[in-house]
């Protein structure tokens, strides 16, 4: 009999034996390197950096851009779009489209962190 909370059976799977859901989905292991990402992150905003050695990444055209208070939602909104995308996948994608999504954003982070 199918319910119309049928869609929940994957996540209520990985929360009843989540070992048992890593041993079946190894990849799942790539969300580790989020608290490691925010780790190194944390480090590197309590760094002592002298204001000489800093480089600010601003172009004239940035300073033209006006600041719009609305255009926040939408920023602050990524913060819950980056971990719901990586779980939607996780449970509903397929294993290359979780490997693919990771390999974007745990990529473009991670150069982003080498550079800063």
């Amino acid at each position: 009999m199918n319910s119309r909370h049928d869609h929940f059976i994957p996540i209520r799977e990985a929360l009843r034996d989540p070992a048992a859901y890593i041993a079946t989905h190894k990849y799942a292991l790539w969300l580790l390197y989020l608290p490691a990402y925010l780790l190194y992150f944390g480090m590197l905003q309590l760094r002592n950096v002298p204001a000489e050695a800093v480089h600010l990444i601003e172009t004239p055209l940035d300073r033209m851009i006006p600041t719009i208070p609305a255009f926040f939602v939408p920023y602050a909104l990524w913060w819950l779009l980056f971990p719901g995308a990586l779980v939607f996948f996780l449970f509903y994608g397929t294993k290359r489209e979780f490997l693919k999504l990771c390999f974007i954003l745990f990529g473009g982070y991670t150069i982003c962190m080498v550079v800063y």
